[in-house]
């Protein structure tokens, strides 16, 4: 929350300055999440969709920056609970990245992650359980048992066992989580 006034001095100071626009591109992208993170949602989605448009026009419609802008505008989204608005961008995202990188690249994965989270967050635990698992295997194969991508897709799957009612294997997979916590900290 303490950012917040710093971003929008940036914002303000910069953003129609010519020869800028990477600046205040980073400073809408960082004060959109900083935004979703003190819950106000409505400004987050308008830095989002700000920030888009520099992008797009930096960029083009493909590039690995402008997914993840889509990306990170979906995960705001979806920490909302905005499901619908979410959606469109992750496939947007998740369109560039299995474009720029392959479908089975480990930045093209965070849009299974965060499918699953829509499913699990949904009401749907049961069927955001696969989703968690593949997620969960790939991260650990390709990035690491101790990334912390992986410690957050192993800690959702727990989740989501529990409410599929799977809580022998929730178990095992929060104390996973755990244990590699606490190694990283």
């Amino acid at each position: 929350k303490d950012t917040l006034p710093a971003l929008d001095s940036v914002i303000a100071t910069v953003r129609n300055q010519p020869g800028r626009e990477a600046e205040v591109s980073d400073a809408y992208w960082f004060r959109g999440l900083c935004l979703a993170e003190v819950a106000e949602f409505d400004r987050s989605r308008q830095d989002f969709e700000r920030l888009l448009v520099l992008k797009r026009a930096r960029y083009g419609d493909d590039h690995p920056d402008v997914g993840w802008a889509h990306m990170d505008f979906a995960e705001t989204q979806i920490i909302a609970g905005n499901f619908q608005i979410a959606a469109p961008q992750l496939e947007r995202a998740m369109a560039i990245f299995t474009q720029r990188f392959g479908p089975d690249h480990a930045d093209t994965q965070v849009g299974h992650y965060e499918q699953a989270r829509i499913l699990h967050w949904g009401g749907d635990a049961a069927a955001a359980v696969p989703l968690f698992e593949r997620v969960v295997k790939h991260w650990r194969q390709s990035l690491g048992e101790d990334h912390l991508w992986t410690l957050y897709a192993q800690a959702e799957l727990g989740w989501a066992l529990a409410d599929a009612g799977r809580r022998d294997e929730a178990r095992v997979w929060l104390q996973r989580s755990r244990e590699i916590a606490a190694r990283r900290l």
